[in-house]
């Protein structure tokens, strides 16, 4: 297992990573699985792979955060599976709780979001809701 460290510029424009996915999977081509680590990079996976010349079968791909992108390059076979962190419920949630404190004294709730797991067996379950942005 390696890690590769994010530059800043790939944080600020996921394309920026290309020339170093690149010639990471060309030095070191055992690879079997790419773990990207936010949403931006995971929506770029497939045109990461498809600039290396991977084709959907030769490296597992996994990452975070659904977007269309994302749910096209899983429906493409690129990406294999997504966390999806619920984020509709991490933004509403807060704002529930705002109201609860104000209104009734409710305080500290700490509620887990939960994870959702997105994959080519349910992705047209959520196909609409990530068009929507609540998933």
């Amino acid at each position: 297992m390696d890690y590769l460290e994010i530059d800043d510029a790939t944080n600020a424009d996921a394309t920026a990573g290309i020339p170093t996915f690149v010639g990471y999977v060309s030095a070191n081509p055992d690879v079997k699985l790419v773990v990207t680590d936010h949403g931006a990079l995971t929506a770029t996976l497939q045109t990461y792979m498809e600039t290396a010349g991977l084709g959907p079968d030769d490296v597992h791909g996994a990452g975070f955060d659904l977007s269309e992108a994302t749910v096209e390059a899983i429906n493409s076979g690129y990406t294999d599976l997504v966390i999806d962190q619920q984020q509709w419920l991490q933004g509403y949630l807060p704002i529930l709780q705002i109201c609860l404190t104000h209104n009734y004294a409710f305080t500290g709730l700490h509620i887990d979001t939960g994870a959702g797991f997105a994959h080519a067996d349910n992705i047209d379950l959520l196909v609409d809701l990530v068009g929507e942005q609540i998933r």
